[in-house]
C-alpha cells in the first residue's frame, strides 16, 4: 500500500495554487491557434526528456555507480529518474512565464 506524505502534498499544493489561479481561460481556449509552443513542450517533455533521463540513469546506476548500488535499487533509481524527466518542473514554468513578461500564451519552455 502506498503511503502519501501529507506535509509534502500540502506544500506542493501551496506551491502550485498561485499559478493555477492566474490561468487565463481565454488564453487556454485559444492555445490551438498558435500550437508551436505546445508542440515543442510536448515533444521535449514526452519524446526527449524521458529517454535522456533513462540514458543518464543507465550510465550512472549501471555503469559508474554499479559497485555501490545493487541491481534492484539501480532499476528503481532509473525508473525514478525517468519519472522526474517527464514531470514538468513548476519552478521552470514559473520562471519562463516571468522571463517572458508573464505572457501566458508564449510561456512554453
Amino acid at each position: 500500500m502506498a503511503h502519501i506524505n501529507l506535509v509534502v502534498a500540502v506544500f506542493i499544493w501551496v506551491m502550485i495554487y498561485p499559478m493555477m489561479i492566474q490561468i487565463d481561460g481565454s488564453a487556454v481556449k485559444d492555445v490551438g491557434k498558435k500550437p508551436r509552443g505546445l508542440v515543442l513542450t510536448l515533444v521535449i517533455n514526452w519524446l526527449i526528456k524521458p529517454f535522456t533521463m533513462a540514458a543518464l540513469g543507465v550510465l550512472f546506476f549501471q555503469s559508474i555507480f554499479a559497485p555501490f548500488v545493487d541491481q534492484q535499487s539501480a532499476s528503481e533509481y532509473i525508473a525514478g529518474m525517468i519519472l522526474l524527466g517527464v514531470a514538468p518542473c513548476t519552478a521552470m514554468v514559473s520562471f519562463c512565464s516571468t522571463a517572458r513578461c508573464a505572457n501566458a500564451r508564449s510561456a512554453a519552455c
